[in-house]
């Protein structure tokens, strides 16, 4: 059963990410590079605020469902559902507050709300139902592709697109949980009513914050350049960025993939073990590897790439993938030494140089990206990139033998599990 529900879900994800790369082309040569600079801002906020909570959330709930009798089902839901609602909700203020025009891009904002139904989602996995997460999440991204298609034909304006991006997740929340409701044996009004208990709520979000700031910055810091290049540039050096982004970030799922078996393993191998090390060392092989064996091509093919996917309106955006492509070194980097710090019950480090990885860029994107556009952006997050996680590695290996594995402050369970952040 459990090689069954991962083949399922490895294989959605693969067939999706294709999927999804088609269909994003085929919109991208409608809306040219301008049009997609529009749309890129909006996917970015997106990201942004629906990242608030939901990779710690999914986390917690992989670790809580196979312990969790079916008496406190709800309480779990009901916790989940409200944690990433009041975070979302606190983001979706500040981006309101800070002026961003247009409804389609405040719809797409508001979308991630509905990113709560990964609670759903995480489970019908853990039980074993991981077809039926890919039937009805299906449903909802056929109606997202027909969405999208429909505004090509009929040469829709750019706020519509984001209407139809948005779609996706809005129809997933109900999809889902029509698939949870028999199995769960619980209503709607006991997932929502009454609110969790606040002491009990604030030791939660204590708990998780940790995980929480690092994803969150994470996630701000691949969508840093696209915001930037919207303060800084223009709308077609936006756009050039975003198909450039989107092409490597199809890829997220494959360092996850690679290592899926052999991070439950080290984190319940013994501390300090050689199977422990030997593990984590696999990872890193494995995620690093795979950073090589992608990367490489992406940059000395890129132009073919752009041409092949794009066509010839984006011509511009082959320098930035040759450059931006070696971007996947460290964000690759980033998921093995979160995992990594997560198996040592290290996790309070993470945000600290999560915080780091985002100042760098900030700060090298402000010098390069008012001169040189979108190869600007992708300079400064290369190289804060490759920075920030090089001083993170250098800093663990250096003090790994140094801390007790119980002693953060912010300890993680022994069966806690993170998975990756997952794309709009």
């Amino acid at each position: 059963m459990k090689v069954k529900n991962s083949v399922w879900y490895l294989a959605d994800k693969g067939g999706r990410a294709l999927l999804n790369l088609v269909v994003f082309a085929w919109v991208s040569r409608a809306m040219g590079p301008e049009g997609l600079g529009w749309l890129g801002v909006g996917l970015a906020w997106m990201a942004l605020t629906s990242g608030l909570g939901v990779p710690a959330l999914e986390a917690w709930l992989i670790a809580q469902w196979p312990k969790t009798p079916q008496d406190d089902v709800a309480g779990v839901f009901r916790k989940a559902v409200w944690t990433h609602t009041v975070l979302t909700g606190g983001a979706l203020v500040l981006v309101g507050l800070a002026g961003m025009p247009g409804w389609g891009l405040g719809i797409l904002a508001a979308s991630g709300l509905f990113r709560s139904s990964d609670a759903f989602r995480t489970y019908l996995e853990a039980h074993g139902q991981a077809r039926r997460t890919v039937l009805f999440e299906g449903v909802a991204f056929a109606a997202g592709v027909v969405a999208k298609m429909g505004c090509v034909w009929a040469d829709a304006a750019w706020g519509w697109y984001a209407l139809a991006f948005a779609l996706e997740p809005i129809l997933a929340w109900p999809l889902l949980w029509r698939a949870v409701r028999p199995l769960a044996g619980i209503s709607l009004r006991e997932v929502l009513v009454p609110l969790p208990d606040a002491a009990e709520w604030g030791a939660f979000v204590r708990q998780i914050l940790p995980q929480i700031l690092a994803f969150a910055l994470f996630l701000g810091q691949l969508r840093l350049g696209t915001l930037l290049l919207e303060a800084w540039s223009t709308p077609a050096e936006v756009g050039h960025w975003t198909a450039a982004l989107r092409l490597l970030e199809i890829w997220s799922f494959v360092p996850w993939a690679l290592t899926a078996t052999l991070y439950p393993a080290a984190v319940r191998a013994q501390p300090r073990s050689k199977e422990r090390r030997s593990l984590i060392q696999q990872m890193a092989l494995r995620s690093l590897g795979s950073a090589a064996v992608l990367a490489l091509p992406l940059s000395v093919g890129a132009a073919w790439g752009i041409s092949a996917v794009y066509g010839p309106d984006f011509a511009d955006a082959a320098p930035v993938l040759r450059i931006a492509a070696f971007n996947l070194f460290p964000w690759f980097a980033y998921l093995f030494w979160t995992r990594w710090m997560h198996i040592e019950q290290l996790g309070n480090r993470i945000p600290v140089f999560a915080g780091v990885y985002v100042l760098l860029q900030a700060l090298l994107a402000s010098f390069w990206i008012p001169d040189h556009g979108a190869i600007g952006a992708a300079w400064a997050s290369v190289l804060s990139g490759a920075i920030a996680l090089a001083a993170a590695l250098a800093v663990s290996l250096g003090q790994k033998g140094a801390v007790h594995p119980n002693s953060s402050p912010t300890s993680t369970p022994n069966n806690y599990r993170a998975d990756q952040p997952r794309n709009p």
